[in-house]
């Protein structure tokens, strides 16, 4: 009998180290996954600041060269009526 009260409590020993991995597995898989998503959240927030950036670059751009547009066109009037005078 001995040798069946051993073998039931290795084989209820074994059971509970298979749990116990399994359970840190299942853990590991959690915490990857939320790592991955983490990683994701923050691509998709680099990429939507990169992408505002350049949206203000080519707003700070159009505005320049309407500033500068509008330069040359005060310089052009300003010359036309010197020369009508």
């Amino acid at each position: 009998m001995s040798e069946a009260g051993q073998t039931g409590a290795t084989g209820s020993e074994a059971t509970t180290d298979i749990q116990q991995v399994l359970q840190l597995l299942i853990e590991d898989r959690r915490k990857r996954e939320e790592e991955i998503a983490a990683e994701r959240r923050q691509r998709e927030e680099d990429i939507a600041r990169e992408r505002r950036q350049r949206e203000e670059e080519v707003a700070a751009e159009r505005e320049r060269q309407e500033r500068e547009t509008e330069r040359r066109l005060q310089e052009m009037q300003q010359h036309v009526e010197s020369l009508l005078k």
